[in-house]
């Protein structure tokens, strides 16, 4: 953590940039200054976070957990705090994974971390089943939902999954997915001409989208 310290004073009074007429200005003058140097190191110190998870095993291959955390959102020199809790039942009977994981984060004074919206929520849903050693197939569904105070935006995604592993730390993934969004979201063909540049450039014209991922994880040493 950085501290306004002696040092600091010095280079404040150096960054005053003129010698001031009266006594009182340099008075108002330096300690504006020591504020503003002050309000840097907040900003830009790690922001401290606390956070606590409880957990129900409701089977011996089953459980329940429920968390929260909460963090300053960056606004007003990290003042204003934001929160997200979080509940997540798993279950793996026999070869399967199940689960289901739902997600609320909210800011009562300022915007969220990164994002203009004041709130969002969003639910996930799925599994996967082994049907060898080597192959699994798997599907999950989400919704998302976002508010910034004036609108509120919805996302629907659904994605299989295909995984084959021909070794131990080898996993091959094929996933088919398909979005859609209340708004046009996404870009799409054919693209269109931008009327100050000429240029051929994309256009978010579309609130659905359909794609497929190819993935490789490896797992390299111990």
């Amino acid at each position: 953590m950085a501290v306004v310290g002696a040092a600091d004073a010095d280079d404040d009074l150096a960054q005053v940039g003129h010698a001031p007429e009266h006594v009182d200005d340099a008075l108002e003058a330096v300690p504006a200054q020591l504020r503003e140097q002050a309000g840097k190191h907040q900003r830009d110190r790690p922001n401290p976070a606390v956070g606590a998870q409880l957990v129900y095993r409701f089977a011996a291959d089953g459980d329940l957990r429920f968390g929260g955390v909460g963090s300053p959102n960056g606004s007003n020199g990290n003042r204003n705090w934001q929160a997200i809790l979080d509940l997540i039942a798993t279950w793996n009977p026999k070869a399967w994974t199940l689960f289901i994981d739902g997600d609320y984060q909210f800011s009562r004074r300022g915007p969220l971390t990164g994002i203009n919206a004041i709130r969002q929520w969003g639910v996930s849903i799925g599994g996967s089943y082994a049907v060898t050693d080597d192959w699994s197939v798997g599907f999950r569904g989400e919704y998302l939902g976002t508010d910034d105070g004036s609108e509120v935006g919805n996302v629907f995604t659904v994605t299989g999954t295909v995984r084959y592993s021909p070794v131990e730390y080898l996993i091959i993934s094929l996933e088919p997915r398909a979005e859609f969004a209340d708004n046009n979201i996404y870009f799409s063909r054919p693209f269109v001409t931008d009327p100050a540049t000429g240029n051929t450039v994309p256009s978010l014209n579309q609130d659905w989208f359909f794609g497929f991922w190819i993935g490789m994880t490896a797992r390299i040493g111990n």
